[in-house]
């Protein structure tokens, strides 16, 4: 069976194929057992993946292999809905959340305000 795909915009157009919508990209998706699945543990893990970590972390099998495998994250957050369902399984493990930053907030920090324009998460 191929492998699945999604279709990301391409940044620059004059990369456009012919026949394909220009701006667009097949590319193949991987999910995260494919990623850390074979690992017994993974220290520390960083997401960004744009608006796709919903899609990516937020299905059983995922949150059960970040339950399960996972010591530590930084996952970088692109909408408030995501965020919080994420918030919410990560304190529900016991971890403890050294950042949590919802998408267009601000927050204090040691170094002063900042503006976050994605969110973050962080153990």
């Amino acid at each position: 069976a191929p492998a699945p795909t999604a279709i990301l915009p391409r940044p620059d157009p004059r990369w456009a194929d012919p026949g394909r919508e220009p701006g667009l990209e097949p590319v193949r998706v991987v999910t995260l057992r494919d990623v850390i699945g074979g690992m017994e543990r993974v220290h520390w893990m960083h997401v960004d993946i744009q608006g796709a970590e919903g899609h990516a972390l937020l299905t059983e099998e995922a949150l059960e292999l970040m339950r399960t495998k996972v010591w530590g994250a930084a996952i970088g957050t692109h909408s408030l809905e995501v965020h919080q369902v994420l918030r919410g399984a990560l304190v529900a493990w016991g971890w403890e959340l050294r950042a949590d930053s919802p998408p267009r907030s601000r927050a204090r920090t040691p170094w002063g305000w900042v503006v976050f324009r994605d969110g973050l998460l962080a153990s």
